[in-house]
C-alpha cells in the first residue's frame, strides 16, 4: 500500500505491485573442489539448485567455460522444472584425462537467469597395484609368446623349458605378493 497528500492536503491511497520472480541458490557457494583423481577414474559431486521464492523456474541447460579444463561433466536431463520451495541435486564428475591441475566453471542457465559454480580438481597418475601389474606382465608375456617375439634360448627342449620357468617365476611372484 502507498499513500501521497493532494494539494488539499487529504490522502491519495493506492496499491503498489511488488513482483519478487523466481531467486535461486547454489549450494556449495564456493565452488567445488574435486581434490586429487586419478587419471582414467571419475568422482562425482553435487551442486543444490535451490528455488527460494515465487514463480516458476526452469532449468535450462548446462556450459562449461570454453578456456576451462577438459574432464568435467554434468549428468542430468534438461530441461527441468523446480517446483517453489523445492531443491535439485546437479550431479558435477570429474573426470581427468591427464595428470595435472585443472579448472573450469560450471555455468548453470535458468528461467532466473545463470549462475557460475568455479571448479577444480587434479589428475594424478595412479600405479596399478603389483597384483595387477603382475597380470599385465603375464598377458604381455603371453601375447609376445604368441607371436614368436619372446623365445626361450638352449638346446632341445630347454629354450621352451627355460621360457616356461620364467612364466612360472612370474606367476609365482604374483602368489607371494597376494
Amino acid at each position: 500500500i502507498a499513500y501521497t497528500t493532494n494539494e488539499s492536503g487529504n490522502f491519495d491511497i493506492g496499491l503498489v505491485e511488488l513482483s519478487l520472480g523466481p531467486v535461486l541458490s547454489i549450494a556449495p557457494q564456493g565452488g567445488l573442489e574435486f581434490g586429487s583423481v586419478g587419471v582414467g577414474a571419475a568422482q562425482t559431486q553435487i551442486v543444490t539448485l535451490s528455488h527460494l521464492v515465487n514463480g516458476d523456474l526452469e532449468l535450462q541447460g548446462f556450459s562449461f567455460d570454453a578456456s576451462g579444463s577438459p574432464g568435467f561433466s554434468v549428468s542430468l536431463a534438461v530441461p527441468r522444472a523446480v517446483a517453489l520451495g523445492e531443491s535439485l541435486d546437479l550431479p558435477v564428475s570429474f573426470a581427468p584425462a591427464a595428470a595435472g591441475a585443472m579448472s573450469s566453471s560450471l555455468r548453470i542457465t535458468t528461467s532466473a537467469g545463470t549462475i557460475d559454480v568455479p571448479l577444480s580438481g587434479t589428475g594424478v597418475n595412479v600405479a596399478p597395484p603389483p597384483q595387477q601389474q603382475i597380470a599385465d606382465i603375464l598377458a604381455f608375456f603371453d601375447a609376445a609368446v604368441a607371436v614368436g617375439t619372446l623365445q626361450g634360448a638352449g638346446n632341445g627342449n630347454s629354450a621352451g623349458g627355460r621360457r616356461q620357468a620364467l612364466r612360472n617365476m612370474l606367476e609365482a611372484a604374483g602368489d607371494l605378493l597376494q
